[in-house]
């Protein structure tokens, strides 16, 4: 009997650490499973999943590939269907089950290392990933937030998610905080409680923040290429918290390994804290 097979699909999928990290969990579980990681782009997504044999049990998905999944799913389970990102499928008897344990994940990495409450977040970037930040800091209690994005179709997108309503939505343009020859590159000096960083390190590692700005904040940076993370470090030079991606790759992994291993998101595993432990370990080596 083949054992079942899992992987994460995305593009580009080179620099996941999700193989290691749940390669860590199945181990500890005893578990003869594979996983892998599977460069795959969105115009070849429906295909791929079509051409699959019975062995494989489900994917982890990332970028540009949440929005597809989510339209797979033929269910979904609430937080999914919410913001209509899905970030794992799981086989059913007819199809694929689609999942979000971003907004899950995030929850329980900011609280694992105490960053809650939160009365006010800005959000820095508007793609799938802000989504399920911001319902998950709807979850948490944060009645306003501010979203910084370039595009500005994306902010009138998650400004019209209806799982938002009810929480005050402010847009600002990213576009005069990151380098440009055509203008002065000006320093983000706004007062929150949370920052939330879903740029790529590549791009928010050239923000510029105003010392102020975060001596009166946390910040959370859901990147973690090229770790650690830049924005991270400048908080804790001040002796301010900052929590970098790892944290939400891990936990939104487990609730992934909880699918995977039961179909329920919420039955806690076997010694499941030595596993998460192992997972975090995994997730930084080299």
């Amino acid at each position: 009997m083949t054992s079942p097979r899992l992987a994460v699909l995305g593009s580009p999928i080179q620099h996941s650490r999700s193989p290691r990290i749940h390669s860590a969990a199945y181990r500890a579980l005893n578990l003869n499973w594979s996983y892998e990681a599977i460069e795959l782009k969105e115009a070849s997504f429906i295909d791929f999943m079509s051409g699959l044999d019975g062995s494989w049990l489900g994917f982890s998905v990332t970028m540009p590939l949440k929005r597809a999944a989510f339209d797979l799913g033929t269910t979904r389970d609430e937080d999914a269907t919410a913001i209509g990102v899905a970030n794992t499928l799981v086989k059913n008897g007819v199809g694929w089950s689609a999942y979000n344990t971003d907004v899950g994940g995030f929850i329980a990495a900011v609280q694992a290392v105490g960053l809650d409450p939160v009365g006010h977040a800005t959000i820095v970037g508007a793609g799938a990933t802000a989504l399920s930040a911001a319902l998950a800091l709807k979850k948490m209690g944060v009645e306003a937030l501010r979203i910084f994005a370039r595009n500005s179709v994306q902010i009138e997108l998650l400004q019209a998610t209806p799982a938002l309503q009810g929480i005050h939505i402010e847009a600002a343009n990213l576009s005069h905080y990151l380098p440009s020859e055509e203008r002065k590159q000006e320093k983000l000096v706004q007062t929150t409680d949370l920052w939330v960083n879903t740029l790529p390190g590549t791009v928010s590692s050239n923000l510029i923040f105003d010392a102020e700005a975060i001596s009166r904040s946390s910040i959370f940076d859901l990147s973690y290429e090229p770790y650690p993370s830049k924005l991270v470090e400048n908080w804790t030079q001040e002796d301010r918290p900052g929590l970098d991606g790892l944290e939400l790759l891990v936990q939104q992994a487990l609730l992934q390994v909880r699918l995977f291993v039961n179909g329920d998101v919420s039955a806690v595993l076997p010694r499941e804290r030595v596993i998460l432990d192992r997972m975090r370990s995994a997730s930084v080596e080299r």
